[in-house]
């Protein structure tokens, strides 16, 4: 399959491995985005999966990690496809890096956080991707994105980001084959996974109530030579 890297890509370790030269995405990150998709998509249509969580939610003392531990878990257990999804490396034959000057952007408070150099990954590659039932993954992977974008884009309502980049990647990614949002591109991992709990708006609330914040992730990376957000990438069939 191919990988079409249509925003930049940033690793955590803010340079990309290298091949025989060739520079590559290691298969966790492939893994962890399709999985935010997989678990996502599995917790939004799972009436009983829903249930069982308003229940466990109900606990004394809840931490942020234990529910998201909880809501893995579940999902394994009432889907245990989701186990059998194989990746491997993304291989950036036809990638573009840079050192670039990349910004840690509030999208709440539209304020920089954070300014650092690091290298930036662009244009394309192969990976190869097994999962039991390739159009449940195509279909979580464009109900993940579609939702994470509407989450980031209500925290710029009316701001010239909504219009110069949210507007139009609205209306790309639904022409995606497999929209992903892949690397590291939101500095807080425990909201990346509290999202799940976003498809359904009563274990939305009682998450933010019990838990006491917004899981929706505000502080997300930009590159602002191209006022692009990072991450956003797309997997189709080779052809």
């Amino acid at each position: 399959m191919r990988v079409l890297l249509w925003t930049p890509v940033l690793l955590k370790e803010r340079a990309f491995p290298r091949k025989d030269g060739v520079p590559f995405i290691p298969s966790g990150y492939v893994r962890d985005a399709f999985l935010n998709a997989l678990i996502y998509y599995a917790f939004k249509k799972d009436k009983v999966l829903e249930r069982r969580v308003l229940e466990f939610l109900l606990e004394e003392d809840l931490s942020p990690k234990r529910a998201v531990e909880f809501v893995k878990e579940s999902v394994l257990e009432r889907h245990p496809e989701v186990g059998e999804l194989e990746v491997s490396d993304a291989v950036l034959e036809e990638g573009v890096l840079r050192k670039a000057r990349v910004v840690l952007y509030d999208l709440r408070y539209k304020a920089e956080v954070e300014v650092f150099d690091a290298e930036l990954g662009t244009g394309a590659g192969s990976l190869d991707v097994s999962f039991p039932s390739p159009e449940r993954l195509r279909s979580a992977c464009h109900s993940f994105a579609e939702a994470l974008l509407h989450a980031e884009r209500t925290l710029v309502r009316g701001h010239p980001l909504e219009e110069s980049f949210y507007v139009p990647l609205s209306g790309e990614i639904k022409r995606w084959e497999v929209p992903l949002r892949l690397g590291r591109w939101t500095d807080d991992e425990l909201r990346e996974k509290l999202f799940w709990f976003w498809g359904d708006k009563r274990v939305r609330e009682r998450v933010r109530r019990l838990l006491g914040r917004d899981i929706r992730p505000a502080r997300v990376f930009f590159y602002p030579r191209e006022g692009k957000f990072l991450g956003w990438t797309e997997v189709r069939r080779d052809v």
